[in-house]
């Protein structure tokens, strides 16, 4: 989805700015956030009543799913680093996303030890995919925030 809006997001800024741009990208981060939570729950489940009727082998694995839809939400519905890119700000970027690459990786431990210590090891690594994916989603969004024209 994000490569076929980065086109338009471009030559939107072009020829109306980035005050534009950013409303766009922010209609539509929030259409696909509303959207993506509207069909999560449905989403989960139905994933959780296949796995239970034909999979009962790999039923745990259906801990996994929420945390793997919220994750994969706020990836598609990241539109702020094709925004920050096209107004030309690409290096803070980096630096942000190797930032929050580190942050996101304290948190995790930090909550491992504390809060998911009792919790299934398997889940663990999916608590890092969720943490990630929204300390990246945050940071990036403020960022956009700070350039929005």
């Amino acid at each position: 989805v994000n490569s076929s809006v980065y086109p338009y997001i471009a030559r939107l800024f072009a020829g109306q700015g980035a005050e534009a741009t950013f409303r766009f990208v922010l209609v539509l981060a929030l259409s696909v956030l509303t959207a993506g939570i509207l069909l999560a729950w449905p989403a989960t489940s139905l994933i959780d009543l296949v796995v239970s009727e034909w999979f009962q082998k790999y039923e745990q694995v259906t801990l996994l799913v929420p945390l793997f839809i919220i994750a994969g939400l706020l990836r598609v519905s990241d539109f702020w680093s094709g925004y920050l890119m096209v107004v030309g700000k690409e290096a803070i970027l980096l630096k942000v996303n190797i930032i929050v690459a580190f942050l996101g990786a304290i948190i995790w431990l930090l909550i491992t030890q504390s809060v998911l210590s009792k919790v299934e090891p398997f889940m663990v690594v999916a608590w890092l995919a969720l943490i990630l994916s929204l300390v990246k989603y945050v940071f990036v969004f403020l960022l956009s925030l700070r350039f929005r024209g």
